[in-house]
């Protein structure tokens, strides 16, 4: 299984490195629109999310978003093709405690 995790803010970093002890996860990110201290950007690498869903998006069987629905939601929408080849989408909120399967289940 092939998968990424996006925290779309800071507040998202500590269930980023959670996720990534997880084997579900390969990769983690922090969305490049929020403010993130440069020495920490080797242990998170920020990215726009947009560009690495267009690259990956085929080869993914699994991608958490932490953070609004909203905004996962408008980041997947372009990407969407058929149930049996999008991989599945989860959201998480920024404390841990809220888990929404947005594609697949």
């Amino acid at each position: 299984m092939k998968g990424i995790a996006i925290g779309l803010s800071n507040t998202s970093k500590v269930i980023l490195k959670r996720l990534k002890a997880t084997e579900f996860i390969d990769e983690i990110y922090i969305a490049s629109s929020t403010y993130e201290k440069k020495n920490e950007e080797k242990i998170i690498p920020s990215i726009n999310p947009k560009e690495v869903l267009k690259e990956k998006w085929k080869d993914l069987n699994l991608i958490i978003f932490i953070g609004s629905i909203g905004a996962s939601i408008r980041l997947i929408n372009s990407f969407l093709t058929t149930k049996d080849k999008d991989p599945g989408v989860i959201v998480i909120d920024k404390k841990g405690s809220q888990i929404v399967p947005i594609v697949g289940s």
